[in-house]
């Protein structure tokens, strides 16, 4: 049985980031769902979930990555994830085309320096 993901939810200027460590599966997806649901505020622009130390993510993992992207841009809030470009979860995100939904960035800094 995978450990259950800790989440850290911060507010950083107009961003709401969302840092998930360990592993996400069938066993913990409700949790991290929760977690990421009562994450969203009104009145911020931009929801950024931060994977850089995911260590894993099944297929319901991803599922929720693509639904709650949906959810955000039908509130007209902006989804980013960051994921380091030598993470072995990334190439499973860009072989599901999740970067065709959510933006990947490598760093926090990366996406907040390109959008300022």
């Amino acid at each position: 049985m995978a450990e259950l993901a800790q989440i850290e939810v911060r507010r950083r200027g107009d961003a709401v980031i969302v840092s998930i460590r360990g592993e996400v599966d069938i066993s913990n997806v409700e949790e991290v769902e929760k977690a990421l649901a009562g994450a969203g505020e009104e009145g911020v622009r931009r929801f950024v979930i931060d994977l850089t130390e995911t260590l894993y993510l099944d297929s319901v993992g991803i599922r929720l990555l693509f639904a709650f992207a949906e959810q955000l841009r039908a509130r007209r809030q902006e989804c980013y994830i960051i994921v380091p470009e030598d993470a072995p979860i990334r190439r499973v995100l860009m072989l599901v085309d999740l970067p065709q939904v959510v933006p990947l960035h490598a760093t926090l800094d990366e996406l907040m320096l390109g959008s300022a």
